[in-house]
């Protein structure tokens, strides 16, 4: 009786055990202190003539040769520096330009992004909307601190408990973005799309016309055509916000084109920007920082990747037009301490092609 009564045990255990690891990463992990990040420091270089590092997120974070709102060759810095609580949640992330990033909690939850990051500025910030099995279901962006928010990302998950896919906009029915997520049988990220609504300015011109867009199918509604650089940097800054009609309340109904498709490979050995579970993903304005791609992966990755390969539909592409490589040296426990990352990016889908060195240091 001892007997069965102890195999019913060791049983029940293991199903608590196996429930545990399928959770969703936002319960607090377990993960030792020392694997936590210290500072991330580095630098960012380009020759290309038409690099526009006003593109990147939080570019006025780093510091630059030549300014953040000048095109052409620039050299740029960056350093971040993260702060811990006594539970090893982040408390905050302190950038070069002595701006901030400030995390409060409900016990061991997310609660409150706060975006002192360029000081003196007054940029809002981010609210978090758990679900009953504590996974971030929404984020509301307001974009002062005094005021609620009024942009919003609506988060998907698969049965592993990974983001499936996320909607931003004002409401689920009113998006300005849909990004759908894909991986490997390792849980790997191995591919994400990116589509945006029919009428979008982010679509190049003459792409608003229902009239060529025809099919309700998300992954078959775009047109091709490509914007000339120019023009494509100028209307993050000179075309008002979107404003898209619902063809029903149901979000799957509206029509979508499919702007960009990013294959995705890793190393295997553990991403350091998924500690907090994933709470780094979470506080992006992903739509001020369009052309930057590295906001729409960097911290879903449960490895780091090699490479990722873009190809954008949108203009009539079948092969990548940009490409990011990714080398990296490592510490005894696996974790990247050095990066070099070069972006081939000719045709400037995004910022235009550069290289990026990074230092990574871990708390001791």
């Amino acid at each position: 009786m001892k007997t069965k009564i102890s195999v019913l045990v060791i049983a029940i255990c293991v199903a608590q055990l196996l429930q545990s690891c399928k959770e969703n990463s936002l319960s607090p992990q377990t993960v030792n202190v020392k694997s936590f990040i210290s500072k991330v420091s580095g630098t960012i270089q380009s020759s290309d003539p038409n690099f526009f590092p006003g593109l990147l997120n939080n570019a006025y974070t780093y510091t630059w040769t030549n300014g953040v709102g000048n095109f052409g060759p620039n050299n740029g810095t960056f350093q971040s520096v993260y702060s811990y609580a006594a539970n090893t949640n982040v408390s905050q992330v302190l950038f070069l330009n002595n701006g901030h990033y400030d995390f409060t909690y409900n016990g061991s939850q997310p609660d409150k992004v706060i975006d002192n990051s360029f000081p003196g500025r007054d940029f809002g910030y981010w609210q978090f909307y758990l679900n009953p099995a504590h996974q971030v279901n929404k984020i509301g962006l307001a974009f002062s601190a005094a005021a609620l928010p009024t942009s919003f990302e609506f988060y998907s998950y698969n049965a592993s408990g990974q983001l499936s896919s996320f909607i931003y906009g004002k409401a689920i029915d009113t998006p300005r973005m849909r990004v759908l997520y894909q991986y490997d049988p390792i849980d790997n990220l191995s591919e994400f799309d990116i589509y945006l609504p029919q009428g979008s300015p982010l679509l190049p011109a003459g792409m608003a016309s229902s009239a060529q867009v025809n099919s309700v199918d998300i992954k078959n509604t775009f047109v091709p055509g490509r914007m000339i650089a120019m023009n494509k940097k100028l209307k993050i800054n000179n075309q008002p916000t979107p404003e898209v009609s619902t063809v029903s309340g149901n979000p799957e109904t509206i029509k979508y084109v499919l702007y960009l498709t990013a294959k995705v490979t890793s190393d295997g050995n553990p991403n350091p920007f998924t500690q907090q579970g994933n709470i780094f993903f979470y506080q992006t304005n992903r739509l001020s920082s369009f052309y930057d791609p590295n906001p729409f992966y960097i911290s879903l990755m449960k490895s780091n990747p090699v490479k990722i390969e873009y190809t954008l539909p949108v203009y009539g592409d079948t092969t990548p037009s940009a490409v990011q490589t990714f080398t990296y040296t490592y510490n005894s426990k696996g974790y990247p301490v050095t990066i070099h990352q070069q972006l081939s990016d000719d045709l400037h889908d995004f910022t235009g092609s550069c290289t990026e060195d990074t230092n990574i240091e871990y708390h001791k």
